[in-house]
């Protein structure tokens, strides 16, 4: 149960501080990844209500990737090992969340669709 906590919290903190960009930033790297939007900062006003609850909803997905994981690491890892785990376990989502959710991704302008998702 700590598990799952720690990855909400320490997932959480590192999809704001950087998932996020990478995930959503504009404009895109070649459809790779973002380059804005790190620390999920707004100066737009009428885009600010949007932009947190899109924040919200994503990082649930991102914690949700790393708690999946922590099935597989139950009494197999040191604790601060898995907490180190998953604030980077961000990245691994992140990426692919560019490619295929963002409008430049290089997956979306392929033409993919992401049934799960």
């Amino acid at each position: 149960m700590i598990k799952n906590v720690s990855d909400v919290i320490f997932g959480g903190l590192s999809y704001w501080m950087f998932g996020y960009g990478i995930s959503f930033g504009d404009p895109s790297f070649h459809g790779l990844f973002g380059t804005s939007r790190f620390f999920l900062s707004t100066n737009d006003s009428e885009m600010m209500g949007y932009r947190y609850a899109h924040f919200f909803f994503q990082s649930s997905f991102a914690t949700t990737a790393t708690t999946i994981v922590s099935g597989a690491m139950a009494e197999r890892a040191n604790f601060n090992a898995y907490l180190l785990f998953s604030f980077f376990n961000t990245l691994v989502y992140a990426f692919p969340a560019h490619w295929i959710w963002h409008p430049q991704g290089f997956l979306k302008r392929l033409g993919a669709i992401d049934f799960a998702g």
